[in-house]
């Protein structure tokens, strides 16, 4: 199963964004909830609804759902954008720890490159929707970073701007 890391709804509280009710998935019973919660550390919050919660906590409701799924392949997109620094390590910190004992697999989509640097184990450069580089992290030097961001003038619109995109493979039992 491959799940989307993605934000909650505003209309609920943080436990029953947790229960997929709109989403036809059978779970376990109401004790998984909390055990999920206390996991992503809002247990203390649980009754609280997501629209009076932080952006890292909404975040990390979001990472309680994904392990709610018991996903193998996590797809992140820009998780920490909205966040400030700290919160976003925090979340970054949270997600890998997650990754890491469950032994998933996650795509993540960063344009904070000294994140995507310290997560990711391969790094993958898109520039003007065309691949840049694709390589280990630590083959990723600054030189490539420099030509990946650079500008250059021109009359046509480029799609996005560049993005690099780390990733881990599932931990070797």
């Amino acid at each position: 199963m491959t799940v989307e890391f993605f934000p909650v709804g505003n209309r609920t509280t943080a436990i029953n964004a947790l229960r997929f009710e709109q989403v036809d998935i059978v779970l376990a019973g109401p004790s998984e909830y909390v055990l999920m919660a206390e996991r992503v550390g809002l247990a203390h919050l649980a009754a609280r609804r997501t629209d009076t919660l932080s952006g890292g906590q909404q975040q990390r409701v979001a990472i309680a759902r994904m392990l709610m799924q018991d996903a193998e392949i996590v797809l992140a997109d820009e998780p920490v954008a909205s966040l400030d620094p700290r919160a976003g390590r925090e979340v970054m910190e949270l997600l890998w720890s997650v990754v890491r004992e469950r032994k998933m697999t996650v795509l993540c989509v960063l344009h904070q490159v000294e994140l995507a640097r310290e997560y990711g184990e391969r790094l993958i450069g898109l520039r003007a929707g065309r691949l840049a580089f694709d390589r280990p992290a630590q083959q990723v030097g600054d030189l490539d970073l420099t030509e990946l961001y650079q500008t250059q003038p021109t009359l046509e619109t480029e799609p996005d701007e560049p993005s690099v995109v780390p990733t881990q493979r599932p931990a070797q039992a």
